[in-house]
């Protein structure tokens, strides 16, 4: 290269001045996009505009990934609206390296402060063919994704067990949608080591916001065999159980839930912890199932102190909610 720019210099003088500042963008700025703007981007290509309504400067990005606004072409966090080619899809995310909130942008937008992704945020984008479907798991796998609705960062992972986030692969209490393959399921945890609150997971899930386990709060995963017996980490399923109890009025109102593949009977008691004596039982429910319920009428004055009690008459094992007063009792 050093040959040929000199034989350049020599004969055109008034291209010396033009050299090291080509030498500067192409060696030392490695990262540095010239953008080429189109208000009508091909079936291939994507536009992304400054203002709304496709106004303003613009770059067109053609299918790849852009990591950064230098590669995008754009000052960062001006994108406004974006147009989108016919055979293509964007996902657009608002911080670098494909982080923070992401959305998926298959169709033309004229004003993205309508959109979840919001205006003038965007720092990363991909430029994919339509239809992408990033970490699509095999039969037998799971993918688990950093963001809602199947959005990378995500990773796939084959059946076995995965005791923090170090194996699952993507950042500690990250996780925000799972896919799951047709002949797997999961069970994934809140805490390392399968501990905390655990979730059976056999079809897909786009937002795990409101889900048993919650959003971005999965530090574990066991991926299985579709209805596989045994619970993560070889611990039995039937140990995943959740019992509460709550005050709705003059009622207690009781839950317990058990993750289990094989058909369990179960009782549920509401109980008065009585100081110095022994706990009351107030009302006792029993089913056959993996779900229970049970109700009590408070029937005298306030200030009891209630739990509820979870048995597994399978295996005698036993589960006690939070304490709760029931101050409201009459």
């Amino acid at each position: 290269m050093t040959i040929v720019l000199k034989k350049i210099m020599a004969q055109h003088t008034p291209l010396r001045k033009l050299i090291p500042l080509f030498m500067f963008v192409t060696l030392i700025m490695p990262g540095f996009a010239f953008s080429i703007c189109k208000e009508n981007p091909s079936d291939n290509e994507v536009s992304f505009f400054e203002h709304t309504n496709f106004k303003g400067k613009c770059t067109t990005l053609s299918i790849g990934n852009y990591s950064n606004s230098g590669a995008i072409g754009i000052r960062n966090d001006s994108i406004s609206s974006i147009r989108v080619g016919r055979s293509v899809q964007a996902v657009v995310c608002r911080d670098r390296s494909y982080l923070g909130h992401c959305e998926l942008i298959r169709v033309n937008d004229r004003k993205l402060s309508n959109n979840s992704i919001k205006n003038d945020t965007i720092s990363s984008v991909k430029v994919q063919r339509r239809g992408t479907i990033e970490c699509n798991p095999g039969r037998r796998q799971v993918a688990f994704y950093m963001h809602s609705n199947f959005l990378a960062p995500c990773v796939r992972r084959n059946i076995g067990g995965y005791r923090s986030s170090t194996s699952i692969g993507l950042r500690n209490d990250s996780i925000s949608s799972i896919r799951v393959g047709s002949d797997a399921q999961a069970i994934v945890c809140r805490d390392i080591n399968y501990r905390g609150r655990c979730q059976l997971v056999t079809t897909n899930i786009g937002r795990l916001q409101g889900s048993r386990v919650g959003n971005d709060s999965i530090s574990s995963a066991e991926v299985q065999r579709r209805g596989a017996v045994g619970g993560a980490g070889g611990n039995d399923p039937c140990n995943l159980v959740e019992v509460n109890v709550i005050q709705e009025g003059d009622r207690l109102i009781a839950r317990g839930s058990v993750i289990c593949s094989r058909t369990l009977r179960l009782e549920l008691r509401i109980r008065e912890n009585v100081p110095r004596w022994f706990d009351r039982n107030l009302v006792t429910a029993r089913v056959t199932g993996t779900r229970i319920s049970a109700f009590y009428k408070c029937s005298r004055g306030g200030g009891m102190r209630v739990f509820a009690e979870l048995k597994i008459l399978n295996t005698g094992k036993k589960y006690r909610s939070k304490e709760i007063g029931a101050s409201l009792c009459h």
